[in-house]
């Protein structure tokens, strides 16, 4: 195991992404609904540690994470891709890969009718539409990246949806 090296809060960002790409399906494939309240717990804090610039809570935080949640050496050479590889081979973890591809999926299609229909054309139009960054609508339109509860209420407001339509496709779509 190793620990996340932060230079500066730059790299705090990418980090987090990193971590969370890892262990939430490692958390979700082990199927313990406490690993995931503290897998969540640990990353508001890393999120407000990262928005004060406080690099020795990042550090520590991030290797609480590391340690809890057992991440692998990713210097070891084993990718992203290679560890959801590993975790589809048992059955519970397929079951939860694919459950997670599929709201992925279902939500990228609701975002887009909805993007559609509001013939917002670019990226740049749909971040403003919405106050995000356009870094953000290209990090969820290219799929890098699921967003943020909060994001998706940015998201659904610019869009005029309800953000459980948006979100799950439950309920009406307007508001």
């Amino acid at each position: 195991m190793t620990s996340v090296e932060v230079s500066n809060v730059g790299n705090a960002d990418t980090a987090m992404r990193k971590m969370m790409a890892i262990a939430v399906p490692i958390t979700l494939a082990q199927l313990d609904p406490h690993s995931l309240s503290d897998l969540s717990s640990y990353v508001k804090c890393l999120a407000e540690a990262i928005q004060k610039g406080d690099r020795d809570s990042i550090q520590e935080i991030s290797e609480a994470i590391a340690e809890v949640f057992e991440i692998p050496d990713t210097a070891e050479g084993q990718t992203v891709e290679e560890m959801i590889h590993e975790v589809e081979q048992t059955s519970d973890g397929k079951d939860v890969v694919d459950k997670v591809r599929a709201e992925n999926e279902s939500f990228m299609a609701r975002y887009v009718e909805a993007k559609a229909e509001s013939k917002i054309t670019s990226q740049r139009a749909m971040a403003e539409k919405c106050g995000v960054a356009v870094n953000t609508i290209n990090a969820i339109e290219t799929e890098r990246t699921v967003p943020q509860y909060r994001t998706v209420e940015k998201i659904a407001s610019g869009l005029g949806v309800r953000v459980e339509w948006l979100l799950l496709g439950q309920g009406s779509k307007k508001p």
